[in-house]
């Protein structure tokens, strides 16, 4: 997977969203049903923010895309995990800054065995917090 970075040296983390009418939509922030957890990368100066969006682009993901920043001081206040996974572009460099934003375990039992599914609980509860957190990367 490369590097590791340690969660507590992560100053700044960028998700990657589309833009609509010169705006992005609370829908970048939102969980898919077979999704774990909302995918973001560390801001680093190599790979950079444009090196990213591209990889990102290649993968797929249509529009005018820009990076957004959130801060993980915030994201540990809404009570979310971070957790570094293997990106699934197909730049070897942007997949080694790859993370994940996740129920912490015990939310995720305690809303499984109320038969509520991750991604209906996660958008409901944590999908506009995130949405307002964001900046757009300068």
């Amino acid at each position: 997977m490369g590097r590791k970075f340690p969660v507590s040296e992560l100053t700044e983390l960028i998700r990657v969203v589309a833009l609509s009418k010169d705006e992005f939509k609370l829908s970048e922030f939102m969980l898919r049903k077979s999704e774990n957890g909302l995918s973001l990368f560390a801001r680093v100066e190599k790979p950079s923010p444009a090196e990213v969006i591209e990889a990102v682009r290649l993968m797929g993901k249509r529009g005018d895309l820009i990076a957004v920043s959130l801060k993980p001081r915030d994201i540990r206040n809404m009570g979310l995990t971070i957790v570094q996974t293997p990106g699934g572009t197909g730049n070897e460099e942007v997949n080694a800054i790859h993370f994940e934003l996740r129920l912490p375990f015990f939310r995720r039992l305690w809303i499984r065995l109320r038969r509520i599914p991750v991604h209906e609980y996660f958008n409901e509860s944590y999908s506009h917090k995130l949405f307002r957190a964001a900046l757009v990367l300068t």
